[in-house]
């Protein structure tokens, strides 16, 4: 069972939180993992791969919303990859506005991760492909669509402009129809995505048991979870997140709460001054209640107000 911790969160952290995501795949054990995982979101055979970031940011509350989670290339140098895990939805992001900022926000990372290349005074066609990996823990778009959604340049007639730069989307409510599967007839990306959805979940322990018996490098990223989930350093970071969303969240609350204070205050002067004019041109006081829902105490004293003020 993955009971509570003396710190009050889950033994086992999940693997979907963005600072626990980072720090499974950037251990120093997870070269394989992250290369299995690449394969797997891609369909590009990825052996071995190079880590950029290869430390989780000490400060990581601030400057979680200006990097990417992980940043790697293959070691042949012929592609680059970001990863970023999106636990909750981007600032002003819902199904009804289609999350425009997280679509918006993924051209804007895979053109500058493309454009960041020693590419000037070479040869444009020999710079490495660039992937950016975005995995959504709720759904990036209201439109129907599959677990892993891939993007790239081309008209619309299919024709491909180039296939240098390409974003991916893998949303993992979907894998609510995949825990019905046998693990025998789950892909690779199913795998992967049941991992980072549902690990740490105590009803689905013996599915994963099987996924990690399965594929090795989904094995071995659990050993990873199972060592940063046991880490008094890791725990800490995952509390002070959890507390700056906290607070974060109560910030907002607090700011909504004074704005429709401030909305409902500037209604009911509206109001009383609809109902003063309708009192100065003789409406009775039942009319005035009517057409304003103010209630009647109201009502008669504006009405003895503008009565003293006409003596």
């Amino acid at each position: 069972m993955n009971k509570m911790a003396e710190d009050g969160y889950p033994r086992i952290l999940p693997a979907y939180e963005n600072g626990i995501f980072q720090s499974i795949f950037l251990h120093p054990e997870s070269r394989v993992p992250l290369a299995d995982i690449i394969s797997s979101f891609t369909g590009i055979p990825v052996i071995d791969v190079i880590v950029h970031n290869s430390e989780v940011p000490k400060n990581d509350i601030g400057t979680k919303h200006e990097i990417f989670d992980i940043s790697c290339s293959a070691t042949d140098g012929k592609t680059q990859f970001e990863i970023e895990m999106q636990a909750s939805h981007m600032e002003g992001d819902n199904s009804e506005n289609e999350h425009a900022n997280i679509r918006c926000r993924s051209v804007y990372n895979l053109s500058d991760l493309h454009a960041n290349q020693n590419g000037r005074g070479i040869n444009y066609s020999d710079l490495s492909r660039s992937y950016q990996i975005t995995v959504c823990k709720y759904r990036p778009f209201r439109e129907k669509h599959r677990l892993i959604e891939e993007f790239l340049l081309r008209n619309e007639y299919g024709l491909v402009l180039a296939d240098a730069v390409r974003s991916i989307f893998v949303d993992l409510t979907l894998t609510r129809g995949i825990l019905r599967k046998p693990v025998g007839d789950m892909t690779a990306a199913e795998m992967w995505s049941v991992f980072i959805a549902k690990s740490g979940e105590p009803k689905y322990k013996g599915l994963l048991s099987e996924i990690t018996k399965k594929r090795e490098a989904i094995s071995m990223a659990q050993e990873a979870l199972s060592s940063i989930s046991t880490n008094p350093d890791e725990r800490a970071r995952y509390h002070s997140r959890k507390m700056w969303e906290m607070d974060r969240a109560h910030e907002k609350a607090v700011w909504a709460n004074m704005a429709k204070e401030n909305l409902d205050k500037g209604l009911l002067e509206k109001t009383i001054e609809i109902a003063q004019n309708a009192l100065k041109e003789g409406a009775s006081l039942d009319f005035v209640k009517k057409i304003t829902s103010l209630d009647e105490p109201t009502v008669k004293q504006l009405k003895m107000e503008l009565d003293n003020a006409g003596q």
